[in-house]
């Protein structure tokens, strides 16, 4: 679930609060008065610690190795198209 802050123009303090996309916070969690609520623009984060043990090297250059498996596979494709069209009926 997402996490929201919002700010309260009653009581003019902002919390943290946790609900679905789709809903909204009806009432302020510090005074409890309703419709007086802005929801605050929050920027998504990424915590790098988490990533500090991936190893990027296999990352690297992956559009190389990209197109290198579709030539490879080009490669295959056309003998493949080689072999079924060379291939000849023989009636028993």
């Amino acid at each position: 679930m997402p996490k929201y802050v919002y700010h309260c123009s009653e009581c003019d303090g902002s919390f943290e609060t946790v609900h679905g996309m789709t809903e909204r916070q009806d009432h302020c969690e510090l005074c409890s008065s309703s419709s007086c609520l802005r929801r605050i623009p929050q920027m998504p984060s990424i915590r790098t610690s988490d990533y500090d043990n991936t190893n990027w090297d296999q990352y690297k250059n992956a559009g190389s190795r990209v197109r290198e498996a579709i030539n490879e596979n080009a490669e295959i494709l056309k003998q493949q198209k080689k072999e079924a069209t060379s291939w000849e009926y023989e009636p028993k």
